[in-house]
């Protein structure tokens, strides 16, 4: 799987995580950092992709007692 910042306005790649294949496993990361520019208003959208999920629980599973939380991201204004 693999996750990227994409801006839906101007049809571009921003920032592009790293990939990872889980087999089994029910836990990794697709890490992404990375600097850029707009140069206007613009819609952006943070994508995950993968070849398959479960049937059951997706793209992860929730816990009981809290909202899953399965992205985060911080954009600063620099300058």
């Amino acid at each position: 799987h693999s996750a990227r910042v994409y801006d839906t306005t101007n049809t571009a790649t921003l920032v592009a995580g790293s990939h990872h294949y889980i087999g089994d496993s029910l836990t990794s990361k697709s890490i992404m950092q990375g600097k850029f520019t707009l140069s206007g208003t613009a819609a952006l959208e943070v994508q995950h992709f993968c070849s398959g999920t479960k049937a059951t629980f997706g793209f992860g599973g929730q816990v009981a007692w809290q909202v899953g939380v399965f992205t985060r991201i911080t954009f600063l204004k620099v300058g």
